[in-house]
């Protein structure tokens, strides 16, 4: 389907898009309100999509759709030949949700939808390994039940007979690197990154000691 003309309303609360080839119009409801909630709340995210606007320029064509039993008027805009398309695509591409998600009809908005929430996140367990650029890497702790790697920027130490983790989050960066001490009860990791460093932790507690 080829879509040959689109054109607001003066409120940017509806569209209307005329077909090419099966000749329909259609009249679409915009999410310009979440929008401007947007604009508000976030104002510096809408930079560079006010740069691009700024350089189209309104014509009227005269369009007129009935809705319901109110007759609205609508400008389209003809983009001017100066305009940096690079600029509106990369406002697409950092705002991909945009016209493909909306809220609900029956969506109220909340008065403290701009709050931090009183909510916290907790890292409970970790999965996966990196071995494919790494070499002895994998180790045990006081027990053979006790499996010491790493993935990521986290040092493990895995309890198969429990199923649970002690995990170590002191890295910045990918960790490279595992060494721990004979008696299992103390580990080294390293990290990959341009200012490097080497954590030590205890294999008990996940804690750091150094």
């Amino acid at each position: 389907p080829v879509i040959n003309n689109l054109n607001f309303s003066y409120d940017d609360a509806y569209c209307v898009t005329v077909g090419g080839t099966d000749r329909c119009v259609f009249v679409w409801k915009t999410d310009i309100e979440e929008e401007i909630r947007e604009r508000k709340t976030y104002p510096d995210s809408f930079d560079k999509m006010d740069l691009f606007a700024n350089e189209l320029n309104p014509i009227s064509i005269g369009l007129t759709s009935v809705i319901g039993e109110e007759t609205e008027s609508f400008t389209a805009f003809k983009a001017n030949d100066s305009v940096d398309h690079s600029v509106a695509a990369s406002v697409i591409h950092s705002m991909p949700w945009k016209g493909a998600v909306s809220e609900p009809s029956i969506w109220k908005e909340p008065e403290n939808i701009g709050a931090e929430p009183d909510a916290s996140l907790e890292l409970r367990f970790a999965y996966g390994y990196r071995g494919w650029d790494c070499r002895n890497n994998v180790s045990f702790a006081d027990s053979c039940f006790e499996i010491v790697y790493h993935i990521g920027a986290m040092g493990i130490v895995f309890d198969t007979s429990k199923n649970t983790q002690i995990i170590n989050t002191e890295h910045d960066s990918d960790i490279l690197s595992l060494s721990v001490h004979p008696a299992g009860h103390t580990v080294a990791t390293g990290e990959l990154a341009a200012n490097a460093k080497i954590v030590i932790w205890d294999a008990n507690t996940g804690i750091t000691i150094l």
